[in-house]
């Protein structure tokens, strides 16, 4: 098995599906202390909830949209607004949480906020196998975001809102906090953990309740998108642009809210996301952006950025990651028919990626944005030319070639349920690669992937492929240029050329050595178009999936390394 090397998620370069490339050290400065959390959602876990998809139906019967008693929508008072790319899972599927681990660490998010804003459920089943999952992923070398609340806020009734986040206090706190479980999960703001929590129901003459209020750092959340600091512990969690900024003692910005959308409009205010005119992702403070493929650009949600990265707070919280579902209604806030926080891929505010026409080009501009505000370490410096080659041994390799860690784990099969009576299962984990390595030489490009196991037979279906982009402005598939191995090997590999889209022409065949662990790939760097004294590829292995040019099956099939579109950057000179 190969030794484990840091993963840098920051160093990696990746090509969304709009063609936008996300910015690299050199772009955004070096990393600075600036952290991000992101809203979460832990209670799709409502025992006969059923799987309805919303986008779906609209598209289908547009005349049902403000018709609260179509046809269509009978025994329908939920649904989701698309479906997640994971399917319509339950909170607390741990192989859906072992994904959602990865993708968050790579994004650079730092913290995961629970959605405990109404009543005194706290979800613990699905905090558990969160805190279970993300704790086990970080000894797995993943980064993964730690933990806190959101517990009710100060809305309409506030002597019964502080009672409900009272109770859910002391639920949260004597059943994690005080045991000390999962402690690596713990996020701590100005020396304690972090709770986004009133304290004003809290009776000081109750020795726990004393201990609880001295245990966290209490930022209360103003539930308002258009009122401001309104007290000195005050956060916001989402805001209509110019976003209301939250501030230190001394005056300097603490904390800033992002929004993806918003449930408002300039007519009532807050409203339904199903009303005309909500401030859906296309919204700007200018108007709407009508352009073709503007519900995937993000115009609101880059203005939010633009404002936040403008402000420069210590702590930006981003709204959010995959809550979905909306109820629906007869009437609410003067809109019939009306699905209050999520509707349809226009009008909703999640990054996680969907399996519908937005894809993942959220969850890349939240990645790009998150750069931006916390800085990414440099690009490498070009390598000089090896004397390695297919014959060269293992010591050999090691030291003389450049390394790019990949995660080890989380192969597990799925079987488990989500929502209703859907049952996801899929074994398409075989390679674990957990590592790759980059050397040439005046004629050559060597590229090794190194996996936790030996490599399965190459006859295999969809064996380890490698993707390799130039810089060279040529047809491509998802970025990239060039494919090895999507024929499947036999005494020498396959480089193919990209036609455009998923049509390739044979260019050559290629030498290869399969020893174990480890596969090494000896290709031409003329083939490639890299004949010149300093030169940049950008790669990634992936085994078992994209079967037909779907890029989206990394995201559920097999392996790959990097994870989902992001790319290794290594740069030569001779």
């Amino acid at each position: 098995m190969e030794n484990r090397y840091p993963v840098l998620p920051d160093t990696w370069n990746a090509i969304d599906d709009l063609g936008r490339a996300l910015p690299v050290g050199g772009d955004v400065g070096a990393p600075r202390e600036r952290f991000v959390g992101l809203f979460y959602w832990t209670w799709h876990n409502t025992p006969g909830g059923r799987a309805v998809n919303v986008s779906k139906i609209i598209r289908e019967n547009p005349d049902a949209i403000h018709d609260y008693g179509h046809p269509i929508w009978k025994d329908i008072h939920a649904g989701h607004w698309d479906e997640p790319i994971f399917g319509f899972y339950k909170s607390y599927n741990k192989w859906v949480l072992r994904r959602h681990a990865e993708l968050l660490a790579d994004a650079g998010v730092d913290v995961v906020i629970f959605d405990n804003t109404n009543g005194t459920h706290v979800w613990e089943e699905s905090y558990m196998a969160l805190a279970e999952v993300f704790s086990q992923a970080r000894k797995d070398g993943v980064n993964a975001p730690k933990m806190t609340f959101l517990l009710p806020l100060h809305m309409g009734n506030a002597k019964e809102n502080n009672e409900n986040c009272r109770v859910q206090l002391r639920s949260i706190y004597q059943r994690f906090f005080r045991p000390g479980l999962y402690r690596d999960m713990w996020f701590y703001w100005k020396g304690k953990p972090l709770i986004l929590a009133y304290p004003d129901g809290l009776n000081m003459d109750d020795p726990l309740e004393r201990e609880i209020a001295g245990f966290f750092t209490f930022r209360p959340v103003q539930p308002s998108y258009v009122r401001g600091q309104e007290r000195p512990d005050h956060w916001g969690w989402l805001s209509v642009y110019p976003q209301k900024i939250y501030r230190n003692p001394d005056g300097t910005p603490e904390q800033v809210a992002v929004g993806v959308a918003q449930n408002h409009n300039e007519k009532i205010g807050l409203t339904a996301m199903s009303a005309p005119n909500a401030f859906g992702r296309s919204y700007t403070s200018k108007g709407f952006d009508t352009s073709p493929d503007a519900k995937k650009r993000g115009a609101n949600f880059q203005e939010q950025w633009d404002w936040a990265l403008k402000v420069d707070p210590e702590f930006v919280f981003v709204t959010g990651w995959n809550e979905w579902t909306a109820g629906r209604y007869d009437v609410w806030q003067q809109i019939p028919n009306a699905f209050p926080d999520e509707f349809n891929d226009l009008n909703s505010r999640d990054c996680e990626p969907s399996k519908g026409e937005l894809k993942d080009s959220y969850y890349y501009q939240l990645c790009a944005n998150i750069r931006r505000f916390k800085g990414a370490r440099p690009q490498m410096e070009p390598a000089a030319p090896a004397p390695l080659d297919l014959s060269s041994g293992r010591a050999a390799w090691d030291e003389g070639s450049m390394a790019f860690g990949a995660y080890s784990g989380g192969m597990e099969p799925r079987d488990e349920y989500g929502y209703g009576d859907i049952h996801y299962t899929g074994d398409t984990g075989r390679n674990d690669i957990v590592c790759a390595r980059v050397s040439h030489d005046v004629d050559y490009v060597y590229i090794m992937a190194a996996c936790r196991e030996p490599i399965s037979d190459p006859a295999g279906p969809m064996w380890m492929r490698l993707f390799i982009r130039t810089c060279e402005l040529k047809p491509h598939w998802e970025g990239f240029h060039y494919v090895v191995n999507r024929i499947s090997p036999d005494r020498q590999a396959y480089l193919e050329a990209c036609l455009g889209g998923w049509k390739w022409r044979l260019l050559e065949a290629v030498d290869y050595t399969l020893d174990g662990d480890r596969l090494i790939l000896r290709i031409p760097r003329k083939a490639l178009g890299l004949d010149t004294k300093a030169f940049g590829l950008w790669f990634k292995w992936a085994d078992n999936n994209i079967a037909d040019g779907d890029i989206m099956e990394v995201y559920t099939d097999g392996d790959a390394a990097p994870g989902g579109r992001f790319m290794y950057c290594y740069f030569g000179k001779d």
